[in-house]
C-alpha cells in the first residue's frame, strides 16, 4: 500500500472534523488545517486504543459530549475590535515597481520546497536525536503494532525517553504501517507536509488583512531561513511544535477579532497538539495562551480554552502521572538555576552563529515601533511572549548548558520562529498602512 493513502485519510479525518466549526476558509486552507487536526486526532485515538483498548471508544464519546457542552454552555466572549484592514487586502504591501519580483519569490520558494522533498527521499535519518528519540520509537510502534505496555518494562513506549509525548512517533508509525514497511522518506516527509500546511495557513491569514504580496513575502522569509530549511528533513519535533503553535495563535487572533467561536475551539485544539508533540509546549506556550484568553475575555473563556485542550490531553497526562513520567528526567532540585552569564551568550547565539542571524537585524528595529491598530495588535505581543519564555528557559534552568555549547538553543528558537516571522510581517504591514 502507499503512504499517500494514510496522508489522504488523515486529511479527510481533519477536514470533516472541522466542518461543524464553520470556519471562513477556502478548500486549500481547510486541507492544510485538515492535516494538522487530523494527525492530532489520529494519534490521540491510537494512543487511547493502545492504552485502554475498547474503553477508548467510551472516552472518545465522553470527550465529544463534554466538548459539545462546553461550546454550547460557556459564553465564549470576543473583544470588540475594528480592523484597520479588510478581507479584500486593501492594505496590500506597497512594493511599487518591486511587485514584478513577486513571481520570482514563488519560484524560489518552490525550489526551496523541492530541495526539501529531494532531501527527504535521498537522505536517511541523519541526526542522533532524531534516530534515538523519535524514529526508533516510531519504528518500534510500527513493527510491534503496540505501545509496548505489556512487554519488557525497558521497552515501554519504545524504550527511549518515555516521558516524551507520542504524537510524532505514532504518526510516523501509522503512515509507514499503511505504506507497508518502515520508510525514512515517509518518516521525514511528515515535517514537509506540516510545513507546507503552515505556509498555506500563514498565507491565508496575512493575505486576508494585507493582500497577497505581503503574504508572499512573509511565507518566502519563513521558508528560506537556513535553520528552518535544515529541519525540513531533520526529523526533530521542534518544527512540528512550531507549526502547531503558530497556527494556534493565528486562529486565536481570528477569534479575538470576532470572526467566530469556531476559531476559539480550533486554537485550543491546536495548542493541545503542540503539547502532545513536545513537553516544551506544556510549560512554555500553553500558559501564555491561557493568560491571553483571560486578558481578552476573562475567566469563563479561559476555563473553556483550558477545558477543550485538557479533554484531549488528559489520558496522556494521567498516564504520565501513574507511571511517574514527569516533564523532565532531571531531578527537580537540579532544574532551576539562574545563569546571569546567559545574557552575554544570547547576543552571540543570535548574530554570530545559527541560521537566524540575518532575520534578527530586520526584527530588532520593529521593537521600537507600535502601530495604533491592525493585524499585529495581539500576535506581536504573543510572539514576543513566546520568545521571552524560550530565553528564560536557558537563563533560569539547567538548559543553560545547551546554550553554552550551542547544542539545542537554535532548535528551541525554531519553536517560535514561524510565529515571529508572521508577526513581524504583520507589524511591517501595519506600519506601512499608517504611512499611506
Amino acid at each position: 500500500m502507499n503512504g499517500w493513502l494514510a496522508v489522504i485519510l488523515i486529511v479527510a479525518v481533519g477536514y470533516f472534523s472541522i466542518r461543524p466549526l464553520k470556519l471562513k476558509a477556502g478548500v486549500l486552507e481547510k486541507v492544510a488545517i485538515g492535516w494538522l487536526v487530523g494527525s492530532g486526532i489520529l494519534t490521540f485515538v491510537l494512543f487511547w486504543v493502545g492504552l485502554s483498548g475498547v474503553f477508548a471508544l467510551l472516552y472518545v464519546s465522553v470527550c465529544l459530549f463534554l466538548l459539545n457542552s462546553i461550546i454550547k454552555s460557556v459564553p465564549l466572549q470576543t473583544a470588540s475590535f475594528t480592523a484597520a484592514s479588510s478581507e479584500n487586502g486593501t492594505n496590500d504591501l506597497p512594493l511599487g515597481r518591486f511587485s514584478k519580483f513577486i513571481p520570482i519569490l514563488w519560484i524560489l520558494l518552490s525550489i526551496h520546497l523541492f530541495y526539501a522533498i529531494f532531501s527527504v527521499f535521498l537522505l536517511t535519518t541523519q541526526y542522533w536525536d532524531s534516530v534515538h528519540f523519535w524514529h526508533l520509537k516510531a519504528r518500534f510502534f510500527m513493527e510491534e503494532g503496540s505501545l509496548g505496555l505489556a512487554g519488557d518494562p525497558s521497552w515501554i513506549l519504545g524504550g527511549v525517553k518515555p516521558h516524551y509525548p507520542l504524537h510524532l512517533p505514532i504518526l510516523k508509525a501509522f503512515i509507514c504501517r499503511i505504506a507497508g514497511g518502515w520508510s525514512d522518506a515517509w518518516a521525514l516527509g511528515t515535517d514537509v507536509i506540516g510545513f507546507v500546511s503552515f505556509l498555506i495557513i500563514a498565507f491565508r491569514w496575512l493575505s486576508s488583512f494585507h493582500g497577497r504580496r505581503a503574504a508572499t513575502v512573509a511565507v518566502y522569509i519563513a521558508a528560506s531561513l537556513p535553520f528552518i530549511g535544515i529541519h525540513l528533513s531533520a526529523g526533530y519535533a521542534d518544527l512540528t511544535l512550531a507549526i502547531y503553535l503558530a497556527a494556534s495563535v493565528m486562529y486565536w487572533e481570528r477569534w479575538r477579532r470576532g470572526e467566530g467561536n469556531g476559531y476559539f475551539v480550533l486554537s485550543s485544539f491546536l495548542i493541545a497538539c503542540a503539547v502532545w508533540t513536545k513537553n516544551d509546549a506544556l510549560i512554555l506556550y500553553f500558559p501564555i495562551m491561557l493568560i491571553a484568553t483571560f486578558m481578552v475575555a476573562r475567566w469563563k473563556s479561559a476555563a473553556a480554552y483550558f477545558g477543550i485542550s485538557i479533554l484531549f490531553l488528559f489520558p496522556w497526562i494521567f498516564f504520565k502521572m501513574m507511571m511517574g513520567l514527569g516533564y523532565s528526567p532531571n531531578p527537580g532540585n537540579q532544574l532551576l538555576a539562574f545563569h546571569p552569564e546567559a545574557v552575554f551568550l544570547f547576543s552571540d547565539a543570535f548574530f554570530t552563529y545559527g541560521g537566524f542571524g540575518i532575520f534578527w537585524i530586520l526584527f530588532l528595529p520593529l521593537l521600537f515601533y507600535r502601530p495604533k491598530a491592525g493585524s499585529s495588535f495581539s500576535i506581536w505581543s504573543l510572539s514576543l511572549s513566546c520568545l521571552a519564555v524560550v530565553l528564560a528557559l536557558f537563563a533560569f534552568t539547567h538548559a543553560y548548558e545547551f546554550l553554552e555549547n550551542n547544542m539545542t538553543f537554535q532548535r528551541s528558537l525554531l519553536q517560535v520562529f514561524p510565529l515571529i516571522t508572521v508577526a513581524s510581517m504583520a507589524k511591517v504591514c501595519d506600519l506601512l498602512a499608517e504611512r499611506k
